[in-house]
């Protein structure tokens, strides 16, 4: 409604059909600053509802979290050095390969890990195998299963690569489903887990 009457107060600007905007824009800001309220009155009732049990938003509690987050990371990738390892497909006269491998080095002086460098062009059918177009690109390969999934296609960040490392072990392994791809283990079954049922009991209306 507000939309409609700012739409003929633009095209046909009287007094009155201002007024009108204006008085539906009053209405609705009141209505937004009501519900804003009850918003906030209703999520402080009920926090099971809120995600600031893993999310907090103060800086102290920032700073916890990205810590918590990245000690996950290291924890899982360290842990799984024996269960899986990267392959990076390179080729000769790709700059971006070379800032990719020197960024690949940081990894490999952090985790002792198996890493491969393939070049397409010496083993075009490993390439074929695992559906190689572009370089440089990298994939995880579970060593058992021979499961793989790619991480990366281009230059990335060593956080990142971390970051995918970490979350393409955690699929692998089953222990997190699609839907659950940005969540950490901490954050399992709490306000942000896409996955958890939300319930109101009998007295609060259902």
């Amino acid at each position: 409604m507000l939309k409609k009457t700012m739409k003929v107060a633009v095209q046909f600007p009287t007094e009155e059909n201002v007024l009108k905007y204006l008085v539906m824009q009053d209405i609705a800001r009141r209505k937004s600053t009501a519900f804003a309220s009850v918003v906030g009155y209703v999520g402080q009732k009920y926090p099971r509802f809120s995600n600031e049990d893993v999310h907090p938003v103060i800086a102290p509690g920032r700073t916890a979290l990205a810590e918590l987050k990245q000690g996950e990371i290291r924890q899982t990738i360290e842990e799984s050095s024996n269960e899986f390892a990267l392959i990076m497909f390179t080729q000769k006269g790709c700059r971006f390969c070379d800032v990719q491998k020197s960024i690949l080095k940081f990894f490999t002086a952090s985790y002792d890990w198996t890493v491969r460098l393939i070049d397409t062009d010496s083993h075009p059918d490993l390439s074929s195998r695992f559906g190689i177009e572009q370089t440089p690109s990298i994939i995880l390969v579970h060593k058992s299963s021979k499961d793989h999934m790619p991480i990366s296609v281009g230059v990335i960040s060593l956080r990142e690569l971390n970051a995918r490392v970490y979350r393409s072990i955690k699929f692998l392994r089953g222990e997190v489903t699609p839907e659950q791809w940005f969540i950490y283990e901490f954050e399992k079954n709490a306000g942000s887990d896409p996955l958890k049922p939300v319930t109101l009991t009998r007295k609060e209306g259902l």
